[in-house]
């Protein structure tokens, strides 16, 4: 069977394009806006912001992740009051792809996603336009998608008005 993974941010503009209704693509879901039906199906979630910025955490969102059945974190002590935890593997990661350009959720979710070596791997949900995502986390994301490319793993599906595929401006 091929592998495709798609990978979910909350932009609403595109995120509920992604392919639910195909069970030949895994759903990964990340951030407390895509929580309790704000999405048709979600087969793996990720919680990667440190335990220490409760601002991501809110009760609600802690409690809707103790639903779900797979839910990789960083937080080494999680397994203990989160049935699905699975611990993140930020090591082998930063091994495996260096410690740079760690700059977001979906730059993490990237990172695991071609280290399964799927076939293929798409984005929704993904845009990377406002100010503070394109200065600071778009090079984590684009970083990624480079490094899909080279691993010969297809990225065919980012939504069209995502920056994510426009190259930075050229300073010189």
């Amino acid at each position: 069977m091929v592998r495709r993974i798609a990978i979910l941010g909350s932009h609403s503009g595109s995120r509920l394009s992604a392919p639910f209704s195909d069970p030949e693509w895994e759903i990964w879901a990340c951030s407390p806006r895509n929580m309790a039906g704000a999405l048709p199906r979600v087969d793996v979630w990720f919680e990667l912001h440190a335990p220490a910025q409760s601002e991501t955490r809110p009760e609600d969102y802690m409690e809707f992740l103790r639903t779900l059945p797979i839910v990789y974190m960083r937080d080494a002590d999680a397994g203990a009051t989160m049935p699905g935890y699975r611990p993140y593997p930020e090591e082998e990661m930063k091994t495996a792809f260096g410690p740079f350009f760690w700059t977001s959720s979906i730059a993490c979710l990237m990172a695991f996603a071609i280290a399964q070596k799927p076939e293929e791997i798409g984005l929704w949900g993904v845009h990377m336009a406002s100010h503070e995502e394109y200065r600071d986390q778009r090079p984590g994301c684009q970083y990624f998608i480079q490094r899909a490319w080279d691993a010969g793993i297809r990225l065919d599906q980012v939504p069209p008005e995502s920056m994510l595929l426009k190259p930075p401006v050229a300073v010189w």
